[in-house]
């Protein structure tokens, strides 16, 4: 029996003790405080990010959408022509006139002439436009011309960036236009540096940029319109000094600060626009040509023997510069003169003949009329007579002067293949070469007049008042840097070649040590005193915006921005820089000529001493 009872109390299994569910059981009071903990910073932290773009979204308006851009123009030639000279590359500097190619023109030139029926009308003007000029001051952004390149009139050959009026232009969704104003401060970060700077909004496109796209918009005929966010250019100028330099293209992101812009009126100074004299330097650039160019033209086809001179070298009048082979003309001038000889020897025998038989007649006739002669002599000696006569007239006529007009034109010729210069000069150009064949008609070499050099260059319509014959032109030649020369204007185009804008000029150079030389680009500076009748307003007034023009005005505490047209520019009597304004600004009117930069359209400000 005991034994049963063990082996049940054996298999029966061990009594434990019931647990509560474990969802019951209380967690420590630590891992409640994390839990909470975390959802605390979720939360705050979903509400920072809340805050943040609620923030941004209503005092600020980014984009990424954006670049610098800034005034370009193309550097284009004005007459067709091949390139022979191209001085600059992606990336020079260059200055508004200067020359940076040069064209070989010379085809265009006499086509021209053939027009005009003078190549000396039409030679100034189109030497001067050969000459290929930076159109405004700036950095060569682009250059697509290679020397030797054949380009026609209006061609672009390189592009050129104004890069001291770049500016940042920002494309702001349409949805967010109506919050940006002008003045409105903004800071621009470029990609490029990673720094940023401060700048101003200074206009605000009246247009998509969708308007403005070369590519139609797909949904304009369709019907079935997508709606598409547009986005609306903004000009951003910089108030301060960037970073870096600002290079058209560069990326960069924007965050304009909305609101109205700050309403502390600005301390300007403002002066009236008035009349007031000018000295003006005006530059002249064109090429040197000599007082006169002569051409050598051979009139025989032969082969170069001798060559005198080369290009540059100073020739004398008579030097020989070119002989020809002569050898064949030399055989044909000793056959003519053999046969000149020749004739002389029959007019000679033909002389004796005569008199032999003018003798004999005379002895006939005087033995007839005493009897001792028939008629029939005397008729024999009369026939003997008149045929010795015949026989001298043609050997002394006929043949002999044809003989001696043979060995004349035969020594003509051969005097020909003897080219001389016809002045003292400068050999300027030869295209011809010993064991070469020229031909005759056509030019081998030119020889420039030892006087003295003129500078044929072209004036604008709106200069030439402003100059006079006789005027001192100081000179200066690309080729001779650090050397000036002097100069007199002799000569004023009485009207425009050709265009209608441009006047010939010419300069007479005084270099009495020789240095130009024909061909040379050289420039000519002159001061002349201008006094306009419009106004004229210190430079330091003219603000530009894009590609426009502008100056401020004070309107009831505001500055009023005005676009003018701009004139010639020059100096006072104390050398402050002014600008002639043509048009937009009337006599009287104050402008305000600092801070322009800080300044603008509806700023407030306030007029200062």
């Amino acid at each position: 029996m005991s034994e049963n009872a063990n082996s049940q109390a054996a298999a029966q299994p061990p009594q434990t003790t019931p647990q509560p569910p474990a969802a019951t059981q209380r967690p420590p009071l630590r891992r409640r405080f994390v839990v909470f903990a975390v959802l605390a910073l979720m939360v705050l932290g979903a509400a920072g990010i809340v805050f943040y773009y609620v923030y941004e979204g209503s005092h600020f308006v980014n984009t990424d959408n954006a670049r610098v851009a800034a005034n370009t123009a193309q550097v284009t030639p004005q007459i067709p022509g091949r390139i022979l000279d191209w001085s600059v590359g992606v990336g020079s500097v260059v200055q508004a006139g200067q020359i940076i190619g040069r064209l070989d023109t010379d085809t265009v030139a006499q086509s021209n002439a053939v027009n005009l029926n003078s190549l000396s009308q039409v030679a100034p003007l189109t030497a001067s436009r050969a000459l290929v000029r930076a159109p405004i001051s700036g950095r060569i952004i682009q250059s697509n011309a290679l020397v030797g390149q054949l380009v026609s009139a209006g061609q672009s050959l390189a592009v050129v960036a104004d890069t001291s009026s770049a500016y940042i232009s920002a494309n702001v969704k349409e949805t967010q236009i109506g919050r940006v104003k002008l003045g409105q401060r903004v800071t621009v970060r470029l990609d490029a540096s990673g720094r940023s700077f401060q700048g101003r909004v200074q206009e605000i496109g009246q247009a998509t940029a969708s308007t403005f796209s070369i590519l139609p918009n797909s949904n304009a005929d369709t019907g079935n319109f997508t709606k598409v966010v547009q986005v609306v250019p903004v000009k951003i100028y910089p108030v301060e000094k960037p970073p870096v330099e600002l290079l058209p293209g560069m990326s960069a992101s924007v965050k304009i600060t909305l609101g109205d812009p700050p309403l502390n009126p600005i301390a300007v100074k403002t002066v009236k626009a008035d009349e007031r004299p000018l000295s003006l330097s005006l530059s002249l650039v064109g090429t040197l040509t000599a007082g006169s160019t002569l051409n050598i033209i051979p009139q025989l086809s032969g082969t170069a023997t001798y060559v005198g001179a080369d290009v540059g070298q100073a020739v004398k009048k008579g030097q020989v510069l070119l002989r020809l082979d002569d050898s064949t003309l030399r055989t044909q001038l000793e056959q003519a003169q053999a046969a000149l000889l020749q004739a002389q020897n029959t007019v000679r025998q033909s002389k004796a003949n005569l008199d032999l038989a003018a003798s004999t007649l005379d002895r006939i006739r005087a033995l007839y009329q005493v009897g001792g002669a028939s008629r029939q002599d005397l008729n024999n000696a009369q026939t003997q007579f008149t045929n010795a006569q015949v026989a001298y007239q043609t050997a002394s006529t006929a043949a002999l002067q044809a003989a001696q007009s043979q060995v004349q034109n035969l020594q003509l010729q051969l005097a020909k293949t003897v080219i001389t210069s016809p002045v003292d000069g400068t050999l300027a150009s030869r295209s011809v070469n010993v064991g070469e064949v020229v031909a005759p008609g056509q030019s081998v070499m030119s020889i420039v007049d030892a006087g003295p050099l003129k500078l044929m260059a072209t004036l604008p319509g709106s200069e030439t008042d402003l100059i006079k014959v006789g005027q001192a032109v100081r000179v200066s030649a690309d080729a001779l840097p650090g050397e000036s020369f002097e100069g007199k204007i002799s000569a004023v185009g009485p009207a425009s070649i050709a265009t209608g804008q441009f006047f010939p000029l010419e300069v007479r150079v005084f270099d009495p040590q020789g240095r130009l030389r024909v061909g040379m680009i050289a420039t000519g500076t002159l001061q002349v005193q201008y006094r306009p009748v419009v106004p004229v307003v210190p430079l330091s007034a003219i603000a530009q915006i894009g590609n426009q023009n502008y100056v401020y005005r004070v309107v009831e505490g505001k500055a009023v921005r005005t676009p003018v047209q701009l004139g010639l520019s020059g100096k006072d009597a104390s050398g402050t820089p002014y600008q002639v304004i043509t048009g937009g600004l009337e006599l009287g009117t104050p402008v305000i000529v600092s801070p322009v930069g800080a300044l603008w359209d509806g700023a407030t400000v306030s007029e200062g001493s």
